[in-house]
């Protein structure tokens, strides 16, 4: 292996006395500032990733301050809650209501019912823990310029969820933007239409222009 990326503080405890392998730290971490990232450097870490909860503003703070290769999620449908609990009493008939919507089954999965009727999807893990994802995949390819005037190093396709074709369509999307940016020929509204059909169901751009309060 090249190198190990840890999601947690376990994993990278462990790899820390296991291995000698370059190492990066996943947005399981939550980071959210250069303090936590300048801790990370100074205990052996190379290349970190952002909380995906952060503004472009914040990241931008963040880079400026960070020794540290700094990788954002530019791509990809993400998790929004983690349960212990494995709703089986809604997945018969979906009738079940609680604070935070209606569970509804649609072929072979459980998602969640907000009140404008977007359906958000649930995945169970092999340890029954259940995964509540966004509706949406988020997109910023038209966003590349951005990323780079800032400073980040890497840009991360989430492809959890996803056949192989479609991580390679994606894969394809971004490699043409950052080809267009480095030849000085970037289109992003030309981009921005490419996602249009990439994504018929829609996209986000997550929180990077808003944040959280």
């Amino acid at each position: 292996m090249d190198g190990l990326q840890a999601g947690n503080l376990a994993v990278f405890q462990m790899a820390r006395e296991e291995l000698d392998l370059p190492l990066a730290v996943d947005y399981g971490f939550n980071l959210f500032n250069s303090l936590a990232l300048d801790f990370l450097r100074d205990h052996g870490v190379g290349r970190a990733t952002l909380s995906p909860e952060l503004d472009f503003k914040q990241v931008e703070d963040i880079v400026l301050r960070s020794s540290l290769e700094v990788e954002c999620l530019a791509a990809g449908q993400l998790p929004l809650m983690v349960t212990e609990h494995y709703f089986s009493e809604f997945a018969g008939a979906g009738k079940g209501r609680g604070a935070q919507g209606t569970a509804a089954r649609q072929s072979a999965d459980l998602y969640l019912k907000d009140r404008k009727g977007i359906m958000f999807p649930f995945l169970r893990d092999r340890q029954g823990r259940m995964h509540l994802f966004n509706a949406r995949e988020m997109c910023l390819v038209e966003d590349i310029p951005r990323f780079a005037r800032i400073g980040v190093d890497f840009l991360r396709i989430e492809g959890r969820n996803r056949d192989a074709a479609y991580v390679a369509a994606t894969t394809r999307l971004y490699r043409e933007g950052l080809r267009a940016y480095a030849d000085r020929d970037f289109d992003g509204e030309e981009l921005a239409a490419a996602a249009e059909r990439l994504y018929p169901e829609g996209k986000t751009k997550g929180h990077y222009y808003r944040g959280v309060e």
